[in-house]
């Protein structure tokens, strides 16, 4: 079980929703991470917003692998359940940065290779890296001591 937050806009709905889906506080704040700066916006142009923590992080169940491929598919479950929602009008996006980033880039991934996410329609990765093993825990084949252990260990 994955920990959500969902804020809607005023008003009966159906509403089309932004996926906010990381591993730090999305679960319990929706705006987590940067997307505060967009919430008034996002909710006065009739979005919901819908924040999702990774499994293992921010309350949501399992085991957190930033490396393990349950990140996309638990990100097309999160983009399934939203469209099945009675508030929702079926049109998900995802929004969100760095880690929010990365986790968009992984979901959309797996929802091209599945067939029934065809709810999700729109990706807005800000300050995301493709590679996790390439672009930040070992650039150039060198681990990158100072932030892959100090991020682990403020995690």
């Amino acid at each position: 079980q994955l920990r959500y937050d969902v804020v809607r806009p005023d008003g009966p709905g159906p509403f089309p929703a932004l996926l906010n889906y990381e591993g730090y506080a999305a679960g319990s704040d929706s705006s987590d991470n940067g997307v505060a700066t967009f919430k008034d916006r996002i909710l006065q142009r009739g979005y919901a917003l819908v924040g999702v923590s990774v499994r293992g992080t921010g309350c949501s169940q399992g085991h957190f692998d930033p490396f393990d491929s349950t990140m996309g598919t638990d990100g097309v479950d999160a983009i399934k359940w939203i469209a099945n929602q009675q508030w929702s009008d079926h049109r998900v996006g995802m929004i969100g940065v760095s880690f929010g980033g990365i986790t968009q880039l992984v979901t959309a991934a797996a929802a091209g290779q599945d067939p029934t996410a065809g709810a999700l329609k729109a990706i807005a990765p800000s300050s995301a890296t493709s590679d996790l093993y390439r672009d930040v825990v070992y650039p150039g084949g060198v681990l990158e001591y100072d932030f892959t252990f100090a991020w682990t260990g403020i995690q």
